[in-house]
């Protein structure tokens, strides 16, 4: 009854969620749509709410989206607000994303929007991105065998965000993929350290240093200086493409290839050597350098939030939005040099992550 309904909302879809979900689940509606059991026996789970159901409990793939609505609803009682539930689930202008695996396609993007059409009045899906499977060191996780990563230990031993940057670099969003204890270490080590922590520590020392820990003037834009702010509209409209599509993967790749040509222009400006020869080229070379630590605090959030905080606290009195990324930097601001944004990760420390791992 409602496959028709289906194929034409599934189809309203195209271009906006992944093929792999899109096409997978037009395949299956090609095949026809056989029945599918939404009730068992057995005496664990929810009962079914009818006389002739005595025995029968309904699948959890059946009811637990129906748990998105009904705990959103819980959460509006607690709140003392009954009907707060309904702007996120009703209101037509809000949008309902389903970050999901792969093994939950079917559920996500063909049996529940069919029971919300069933009901009427909820909104469907906007978007269904759909991941592949994250092994562990080339392995299958199994926490049963305790061969898994434990977030608690992970975050007291690497920190959040170098976590968080990590397999957003490796999030299987095309296929499966592979989380490395040193692959973890190098990202931290070679990418968040040596280059995003590296160009932050580098330009805010030599601010305070040689400019008294404020604002210098952008008054001498030569070609590299006018060419590496023109970098921060073109980062953030390429940061648009990849966030609104939940491509984290390549939003990763956009900042560190932004991170990679701040350093190269810190380095080509030399301001060491402009200090001696040319104050004015020194200065616009260092504001320059602040404004990308702004793009950069505000670029980093979805990802690092953390340090992306600990970079906006670099410019304090600088505010910027999203939309205003791009804005002039006033001088005479007051810089500060944060503390260290990631600190080396040693083999030591990775060693005795992988001595708690079990088989796998």
């Amino acid at each position: 009854m409602f496959e028709p309904k289906l194929r034409e909302w599934l189809n309203s879809k195209s271009g906006i969620w992944k093929d792999n979900v899109t096409n997978f689940c037009r395949g299956l509606l090609d095949q026809g749509l056989p029945d599918r059991a939404i009730t068992r026996d057995m005496e664990w789970g929810i009962p079914v709410p009818l006389p002739e159901g005595a025995g029968k409990v309904i699948y959890v793939w059946f009811d637990a989206p129906i748990g998105y609505i009904s705990s959103t609803m819980e959460w509006a009682e607690k709140k003392g607000t009954p009907d707060a539930w309904r702007p996120y689930w009703q209101d037509p202008e809000s949008r309902i994303i389903h970050f999901i695996g792969k093994d939950n396609i079917v559920f996500h993007s063909i049996m529940w929007p069919a029971v919300l059409m069933g009901a009427k009045g909820y909104n469907l899906p906007s978007d269904v991105p759909a991941n592949e499977f994250l092994n562990l060191e080339g392995q299958k996780v199994s926490t049963s065998r305790n061969f898994a990563i434990w977030v608690h230990d992970a975050v007291k031993d690497f920190g959040a965000d170098t976590l968080r940057w990590y397999t957003a670099s490796i999030a299987p969003e095309t296929k499966d993929s592979d989380f490395s204890l040193n692959e973890l270490q190098a990202s931290n080590n070679g990418e968040l350290a040596d280059i995003l922590g590296n160009f932050i520590n580098r330009t805010t020392t030599f601010v305070n240093k040689y400019f008294d820990g404020v604002v210098p003037d952008l008054s001498l834009q030569d070609e590299e200086t006018k060419t590496i702010l023109a970098r921060i509209p073109q980062v953030r409209t390429l940061l648009d493409e990849a966030y609104g599509h939940f491509h984290l993967r390549k939003a990763c790749g956009i900042i560190m290839d932004f991170c990679r040509d701040a350093n190269k222009y810190f380095n080509d400006q030399a301001p060491w050597k402009s200090r001696k020869d040319s104050i004015e080229k020194c200065a616009s070379t260092l504001h320059a350098c602040l404004r990308i630590i702004r793009a950069l605090s505000i670029f980093t959030e979805p990802l690092i939030p953390f340090s992306a905080a600990k970079l906006a606290s670099v410019l304090p009195d600088a505010k910027a939005t999203w939309d205003t990324v791009d804005s002039d930097l006033q001088q005479g601001l007051k810089v500060i040099t944060p503390p260290i944004l990631f600190t080396k990760i040693e083999d030591e420390a990775i060693d005795e992550c992988r001595k708690r791992l079990g088989a796998p």
